[in-house]
Parts: structure tokens; sequence; C-alpha cells
């Protein structure tokens, strides 16, 4: 198939956690898949492998967040709960360890792409690793945030982590 300059790509995307919309991002989405294997070898090639099993996918997306607002933060941090009150809302933090982190939904969708074609779904996605909540003089108040893939158990063989293309 020879090239096609519809396949060149630029913008960013709405990304959406859970049915709430992350807001603006600084720095755009990258999605990161790691396909793992197990090597086999032999002594007669040395370090050369003669098979290879596959051992697993790990699907990372991570983005850069530049809107501020608690609905958002608790949606980024496990754990988090948002207090609605009268005068101020408020985000408690903290729970005990050993608690299941439910998967949720995150959705990828081009910002100047029209329908779903190039969307990208993450079936279960979890919230890991730090939350940077930087308030400086120099820049904007963005955070990283960092999703982790779960298997969906309720997918087809293949189908286990995520879809690229959703039909309309």
């Amino acid at each position: 198939m020879p090239p096609n300059l519809r396949n060149v790509r630029l913008g960013q995307c709405v990304i959406t956690y859970n049915s709430v919309d992350l807001g603006y991002t600084n720095g755009g989405v990258e999605v990161t898949i790691k396909n793992d294997a197990q090597e086999v070898m032999i002594d007669e090639y040395g370090t050369a492998p003669v098979k290879s099993y596959h051992k697993g996918t790990r699907i990372e997306v991570k983005a850069k967040l530049s809107e501020y607002a608690y609905t958002t933060l608790v949606q980024v941090i496990n754990g988090a709960v948002l207090n609605e009150g009268s005068t101020v809302d408020e985000v408690t933090i903290g729970q005990k360890g050993g608690i299941a982190i439910d998967g949720a939904l995150l959705k990828l969708h081009p910002s100047q792409v029209t329908g779903t074609a190039q969307d990208v779904e993450i079936y279960k996605a979890i919230v890991i690793g730090e939350s940077k909540l930087p308030f400086k003089l120099e820049g904007e108040t963005t955070y990283e945030v960092t999703f982790l893939a779960l298997v969906d158990e309720t997918k087809a063989d293949g189908s286990l982590l995520a879809r690229f293309g959703i039909a309309a």
C-alpha cells in the first residue's frame, strides 16, 4: 500500500475518564503499549533466542492536565472524595490500604476528528503513580496523570485491554 497523507495526524485529544471530561491538557496525551515476551535460548545458539512466548501486554496513558478543578481531582486521585458544601467544596484524600481499585472507561477522542473512527478506549483504566500538584509562579498549574489498563474479562481474547477506532 502506498503512503497516504491522510494518515498523517496532528492535534490534541479530549480525554474522559469514568464519563468525566478531564478538561484541557498541556503537552499532549501519550499512549504506551509494551509487549512482554519470554525468550527461550539453548546452549547451541548462545544468547540468540530460538523461540519466544507472549507473556502479556501493558498499556499506559500519560496526560498532563491543565484544569485544576475538584471534579477532575477526585477522578484522578484514588480514594479522593468530593464533599460539596453550601459555601465551599472540599476534597478529602486518604483511605486504608488493601482496598480494590475499580477500573473505569478511559476515552481519547482526537479533537479535530468528527465521529469515533479514531477514538481510543481503555476498557478498565486505573490511575497509578504519584500526583504532583505544583503551585509556582512560573508556568501553568498542571499535573501529570498516568493511567494503567487492567484486563476486562468480559471481553474476548485479543480485546482484553483496549480498542483503537470505534465503529459508528
